[in-house]
């Protein structure tokens, strides 16, 4: 009488999930299911409202109205002005302290949301076979189509103060660098969110009443005493939301070596973090 085995299947190295072209191929595998799943958590950030998607193009124009208000009339900075080392106008002001909250907004949005990433879809865990890896890059790209229509209001609006950056093409670069940066964090975050439950809590007050606050978005980075600059320093956040000035609004090339830094950082970091969820996730079933 013959016998039948039936085995579970053999998990993968660490350093098999950790290949990049492993990664690659994953990704772009599911490319459809990021497309739809991106749209999916856009279209429920407004569902049931009247004006929809136009809450897009409406909230940071809000905000920027807001901003000019409290840090222009309120609680003026010094600000060099667009292009030049002359005093700032109310514009420029605005406009400086739009671009950077804009940038750190979609840091600060994903990395606080990345912990309940899974918990919130114990479905998807449980019941279906679905790559629950996709969710940090879903979100990404969803935070990223709302942050670039107000990047696009912020050029805009340095065009009508009659400045036109000669550096707007590197953007893309800085963009890339806060993407890096992102993606291996809210990997990591969302596979720890399963396992400690008080890391929605944890991560908000760390992105939320801390680092904004050693991110230079508020007042200019020469404000800062030169003995607490190294606070400014080491965040990577710092140098982002600063090219991210450079290249819309000063006209000045950014820091080209401290992007590629965070880039190269970003990308083996990711790596990392990949792996580090693929093999967590065998656990999240009997967790959730």
């Amino acid at each position: 009488m013959s016998t039948l085995a039936v085995r579970s299947a053999e998990p993968e190295s660490t350093l098999a999930y950790a290949a990049p072209a492993r990664i690659l191929r994953d990704l772009w595998g599911h490319r459809d299911l990021i497309r739809q799943f991106a749209a999916r958590e856009l279209a429920m950030r407004h569902r049931g409202s009247t004006l929809g998607r136009w809450w897009s193009v409406l909230n940071p124009l809000l905000a920027l109205v807001a901003y000019g208000f409290l840090f222009g009339v309120v609680m003026p900075a010094r600000w060099h002005a667009l292009g030049s080392t002359g005093e700032a106008t109310l514009a420029t002001i605005v406009l400086n302290i739009f671009l950077g909250i804009t940038v750190y907004n979609l840091f600060a949005e994903v990395v606080i949301a990345a912990p309940s990433l899974v918990v919130a879809r114990p479905q998807l865990v449980k019941r279906v076979v679905f790559p629950i890896q996709i969710l940090p890059v879903t979100s990404v790209i969803a935070s990223s189509v709302y942050a670039l229509a107000a990047i696009v209001l912020v050029i805009l609006g340095a065009g009508a103060a009659g400045h036109v950056s000669p550096t707007l093409w590197t953007l893309p670069i800085v963009l890339v660098a806060l993407w890096m940066l992102i993606l291996p964090i809210a990997w990591v975050l969302a596979a720890l969110g399963v396992f400690l439950r008080d890391m929605p809590q944890i991560v908000g007050v760390i992105v939320g009443k801390f680092l904004i606050f050693t991110t230079p978005i508020f007042y200019p980075r020469e404000a800062v005493p030169e003995r607490f600059q190294i606070l400014i320093d080491v965040n990577p956040m710092a140098w982002i939301v600063g090219s991210a000035r450079d290249a819309v609004l000063r006209g000045e090339m950014p820091n080209l070596t401290a992007l590629g830094i965070i880039i190269a950082t970003g990308a083996i970091a990711s790596c990392g973090a990949y792996a580090l969820f693929m093999k967590a996730r065998r656990g999240f079933a009997d967790v959730l």
